[in-house]
């Protein structure tokens, strides 16, 4: 029998770095593990470096959204210093540069990210060809209200949506298009007229506190819908979940950040609450 697509994934994966681990699976099953071995060395270590690049190209090499063949190790390239990552190289559509990106936030002991892949376009389609791939795409993924239009294979998307989880799934499906090198976002949300600044101010600062992730010195300012949130995080990981948790929360049309990963930060915190604790 044939081996199946995901089967060659991960056996490229293997012969290609097999010193770490093969699917992003098992790098999350050892999250807790890597995070505390690999945030407690130098900054400055080289072999923690190298070992989250295993991390993060394992990652890439085993994850269905980027399956870029046998080519896929000329075509990107994750280079890590200081737990800082850079990712540079081809990719073959704007959802890929994405995924991309999130995969290696998912990388335990990655701490910042630069993204630099360029988008492949095809020369044969023309703004006017993309543009109507792109209402496709959107058109049959249920974004009726939402329009597009490409210039220089940039896709500006207009429009309106129920919520800010909507508008993320439309940026994502244009962005799958292949030859559309970026979105942008002009999609406006219709916020909920019952909600007023003060209430949706006090069910996301109630929202994140029930929540299990852990966010210090925490600052949250709520105006018409744009939530402004700064504190520290353990990760890039629980930065983006956590923005995902503020997005779900009715009536947010919006967020601007100011959230630093600072590991280091964390252990001292989690000292102190097992010694208050009696642990």
């Amino acid at each position: 029998m044939e081996p199946s697509k995901e089967r060659k994934r991960k056996d490229r994966a293997e012969e290609a770095f097999p010193s770490t681990s093969s699917t992003l699976k098992d790098a999350s099953e050892k999250a807790s593990l890597d995070d505390s071995r690999l945030a407690d060395r130098d900054l400055g270590s080289s072999l923690a470096d190298q070992e989250l690049a295993g991390h993060a190209l394992r990652a890439l090499a085993a994850d269905g959204r980027v399956d870029l063949g046998d080519g896929l190790y000329d075509r990107i390239t994750v280079k890590i210093e200081g737990h800082n990552a850079t990712i540079s190289g081809l990719v073959d559509s704007a959802a890929q540069r994405m995924a991309v990106e999130e995969l290696v936030e998912g990388i335990p002991g990655v701490r910042s990210i630069e993204n630099a892949l360029t988008v492949g376009v095809d020369s044969y389609l023309s703004d006017e060809d993309l543009d109507r791939l792109v209402r496709e795409k959107l058109d049959g993924s249920g974004f009726e209200w939402v329009g597009a239009k490409v210039s220089h294979g940039i896709a500006r998307l207009v429009g309106s949506t129920d919520s800010l989880p909507m508008t993320e799934q439309a940026v994502r499906a244009a962005g799958s298009v292949r030859g559309i090198r970026d979105v942008v976002n002009s999609i406006k949300i219709k916020a909920p007229e019952d909600i007023d600044r003060l209430d949706l101010q006090s069910l996301v600062t109630r929202t994140l506190a029930a929540n299990d992730l852990v966010l210090l010195d925490k600052e949250v300012r709520v105006n018409e819908g744009i939530v402004r949130v700064s504190g520290k995080v353990r990760s890039l990981k629980d930065r983006r979940n956590l923005r995902r948790v503020i997005a779900d929360i009715a009536g947010v049309r919006g967020i601007r950040d100011k959230l630093e990963v600072e590991p280091a930060l964390f252990r001292d915190w989690q000292s102190r609450t097992q010694l208050s604790s009696g642990r």
